[in-house]
């Protein structure tokens, strides 16, 4: 069997992945299923290269010659900065969705500003279930 066939199949990984096909989707809404599901993908996926990165550091980088002061497995190093930039905003639309889902504004989306006290109360926002009357801000 395919391993990253296997993968793909889970439906973690299938919600996760499903979120760049929606990147531009502000509007819509996401289950609270559905959203943590995505979320806990994004940060296995994120500890996958978190691991990959430390690897690289610890054991390959030290073991190859430099030539130039370049080395190809630098890039390794930047992995998980990388994949934060290139998810950041199917993660802003996804947590825009779930903010609609819950009977909330998107616009609640900018306590991100605010360190540590924002962070929580959106994160309580987002836990939040679905409003069975919802209606669109």
């Amino acid at each position: 069997m395919n391993i990253a066939r296997y993968f793909m199949e889970l439906p973690i990984f299938r919600d996760f992945f499903g979120l760049f096909s929606q990147v531009m989707d502000y509007r819509g809404s996401m289950s609270r299923q559905d959203f943590w599901r995505a979320m806990a993908g994004y940060v296995l996926v994120y500890v996958f290269f978190a691991l990959i990165s430390v690897g690289m550091l610890d054991y390959v980088i030290p073991a190859l010659p430099i030539r130039n002061g370049f080395v190809l497995a630098d890039f390794f190093v930047y992995l998980p900065t990388v994949f934060l930039v290139i998810s950041f905003l199917p993660v802003l639309a996804a947590q825009a969705r779930r903010l609609q889902n819950a009977g909330f504004s998107h616009w609640w989306l900018l306590l991100i500003i605010i360190p540590y006290i924002g962070w929580f109360i959106l994160l309580i926002l987002l836990v939040y279930p679905t409003r069975s009357a919802y209606v669109a801000n």
